[in-house]
């Protein structure tokens, strides 16, 4: 776990989404640059899709559940930030272990999986590198890919299995969530190729979800990104 400290009584957890990177949180970092901030990499995110494949859910939760048990005594207040799969984690961690983390924040939360044809195509083309080295939108897609990228299609004969963990990690928080005493707070986006929108059933006074309009799943609108993050100040200072 990649750490960042000040010597604080509080501090910032963040956990990737799925295939991705912690590059998702660097302007985070410099926004609440007075948290202490721990980065977790989850285990299979790096080399080799071979690796990918050979990780699995229970070895993301584990991973998940170590650095924040490890770090939970040394502060008074300690703040999740998840993308993506990374808040599904959070939430079913704080499902396990009440009274841990103060609040949480899901970006691009994955509670109804509904991938656009268009989000698939991409995610294919950017593992594949099935596109042009002039394509700008591509190539900062790709800063987000944690691993090699690689078109021995042997190399992904695993990763159905690691989707469908996510599959089952999401009807798990479904279940969990109204149970969590974390504050919550979602953002997610109405322009998302990868995850629905529509999930107002699960707003109650714990937990608070906000709507993009512009933003896609890993890459966000420039205003709609700065905006984010004085969102999240306003729900960590509440």
């Amino acid at each position: 776990m990649q750490q960042i400290t000040n010597k604080n009584n509080k501090a910032i957890v963040f956990v990737h989404g799925i295939l991705e990177t912690n590059k998702q949180f660097i302007d985070f970092k410099e926004k609440f640059n007075n948290y202490d901030i721990y980065m977790i990499t989850l285990p299979g995110h790096s080399g080799s899709p071979l690796n990918f494949g050979r990780s699995s859910l229970a070895k993301w939760q584990d991973k998940v559940e170590k650095e924040i048990l490890a770090i939970k005594d040394r502060y008074k207040t300690i703040i999740g930030i998840g993308h993506s799969m990374g808040g599904l984690l959070l939430l079913d961690f704080s499902y396990k272990y009440p009274n841990i983390i103060n609040k949480i924040i899901c970006l691009a939360m994955p509670l109804k999986i509904k991938p656009r044809i268009k989000g698939m195509l991409n995610s294919l083309a950017i593992a594949f590198k099935l596109y042009k080295k002039d394509n700008s939108y591509m190539k900062e897609k790709r800063e987000y890919y944690a691993l090699d990228q690689s078109r021995n299609i042997l190399l992904y004969y695993r990763f159905i299995m690691r989707f469908l963990d996510l599959f089952k990690l999401s009807r798990r928080v479904r279940k969990e969530i109204f149970k969590i005493n974390s504050k919550i707070f979602i953002i997610n986006s109405k322009n998302d190729e990868m995850v629905s929108a529509k999930i107002a059933k699960y707003e109650t006074n714990n937990i608070k979800i906000y709507y993009l309009n512009k933003s896609q799943h890993t890459i966000y609108d420039h205003d709609e990104r700065i905006f984010i993050l004085d969102l999240v100040a306003s729900f960590i200072i509440m």
